[in-house]
């Protein structure tokens, strides 16, 4: 290996563009020699979009309404060998108090297809018939209270626990002492 070079004969990195010959304090506040701090995600890659596997199980046997397999929560569609995917209604808390209740089963719906096919895929897609319906909301939007209108025309509510309600949750304050500590 000769001076300047590489191992696999590529040219060396001048001094002057060498990150570590930059000492922090002649490096510049803006521009391309500012230090980058990298921060690792708040959430694993993909885990806040995703449900606990408690939460999943709970919305396949809501899903399943008593009987063998799971059935697409819009359009009727049996679901055989874990098919489908659980969507979120609400993707995102706007208000930070409303996070507890984004992450439990009041907040996921089982739709048939992928992210870009199907009922998900049109929920994902924020189509209005499904929105309409009450399979994906704006941000900010508590999903208990939503009404949901199942295949064939049944309106129900979720709760947090993973039942559907016949009429809109009243007290919202007793649901969470209920279904979850302090």
């Amino acid at each position: 290996m000769t001076a300047g070079t590489w191992d696999r004969g590529l040219p060396a990195v001048p001094a002057h563009m060498r990150r570590a010959s930059l000492s922090l304090a002649t490096r510049p506040a803006s521009g391309p020699g500012r230090r980058r701090t990298v921060l690792p995600p708040a959430h694993p890659a993909g885990s806040r979009l995703r449900f606990s596997p408690d939460v999943d199980r709970v919305v396949r046997v809501r899903a399943a309404s008593g009987g063998a397999e799971p059935q697409c929560e819009a359009c009727g569609v049996r679901l055989h060998d874990g098919g489908g995917l659980i969507r979120r209604v609400v993707r995102d808390a706007t208000d930070r108090r409303l996070a507890w209740v984004l992450a439990s089963a009041a907040n996921g719906v089982l739709l048939c297809g992928t992210g870009t096919s199907g009922c998900c895929g049109r929920a994902a897609a924020c189509n209005g018939s499904l929105g309409a319906r009450g399979f994906w909301a704006p941000y900010g939007t508590d999903p208990r209270l939503i009404p949901m209108l199942l295949h064939p025309a049944i309106q129900l509510w979720r709760s947090v626990d993973g039942r559907y309600l016949g009429e809109p949750p009243g007290d919202l304050h007793t649901e969470r002492s209920q279904s979850r500590p302090r």
